[in-house]
């Protein structure tokens, strides 16, 4: 603090209970998954592909663009977004395989969603890689993203978006383990606007901040969160100040539930 004193005896002193249920702020943007040009156009065949493959449709395109992967994603080298872009990744995870994914340059922004077919169980690469739909194979890749700039279409200032369509098991809703390890030989993590993954129970490990390039936008809907500490916690001090630059529509009410693990 601002005497030097650096005793955290106090850390999670404060406990919140009882919380009020606030209004899923996101779950009506799934209803376009089914539309043009978001609905799934795999046919039925999920092979995956390399970041190589759509290179060529991404990149400094002037207009609002939609690329369909047909399973998972995985980069092949470097990528950065100089355009304004939208990944529908169907049946799938993005697999960093230690490379960068970032955006680059005034007006750069990407919404990469994450959809399936059949919502029976959870997709099969979620539940093998255990650490959600963004993964990192190799060690060692980072994201650095900024959402869509205002008017880039329906999903402007959503970085991460997963379909909240509840996977069931005897009508019990699923959630599934997501693990981010920023700025280690894992993970880096600095992402700015909405971070839409309302089955997800989140475990962040170390620095994480806003996207390079981004705003001071941090809009998180998830089933639980725990922090193991080590975390840049500047995006969470105040993370909605600049989400109207971002072009991040954030709900009227706010609510959070974190617990802090040593």
């Amino acid at each position: 603090d601002s005497t030097g004193n650096n005793d955290k005896s106090s850390c999670g002193d404060f406990a919140y209970s009882q919380a009020t249920s606030i209004a899923d702020p996101y779950a009506s943007l799934a209803s376009n998954l089914t539309k043009a040009p978001y609905a799934n156009t795999c046919g039925g065949s999920y092979p995956g592909v390399s970041s190589s493959a759509i290179s060529t449709s991404l990149g400094s395109t002037s207009a609002y663009s939609v690329i369909q992967v047909c399973g998972n994603l995985t980069l092949s080298a470097d990528f950065a977004i100089t355009g304004d872009e939208v990944l529908v990744i169907n049946n799938g995870y993005l697999d960093l395989a230690g490379h960068n994914f970032t955006t680059s340059g005034t007006g750069a922004g990407v919404t990469v969603i994450f959809t399936s077919p059949n919502y029976a169980s959870l997709p099969t690469s979620v539940v093998n890689g255990s650490v959600g739909y963004i993964q990192d194979s190799a060690g060692g890749g980072s994201l650095n993203i900024s959402s869509n700039p205002p008017g880039s279409g329906t999903f402007q200032g959503v970085t991460v978006y997963q379909d909240p369509t509840p996977w069931t098991n005897k009508g019990s809703v699923q959630t599934y383990n997501s693990t981010w390890d920023g700025n280690s030989s894992k993970l880096g993590w600095d992402l700015s606007g909405a971070y839409y993954l309302p089955n997800a129970n989140l475990t962040l490990n170390g620095a994480t901040d806003k996207a390079s390039d981004g705003y001071n936008c941090f809009d998180m809907v998830l089933n639980s969160i725990d922090s193991n500490g080590g975390n840049n916690f500047s995006m969470f001090a105040n993370p909605l100040s600049q989400c109207g630059q971002q072009g991040t529509i954030t709900p009227h009410i706010y609510g959070f539930r974190f617990a802090l693990v040593a």
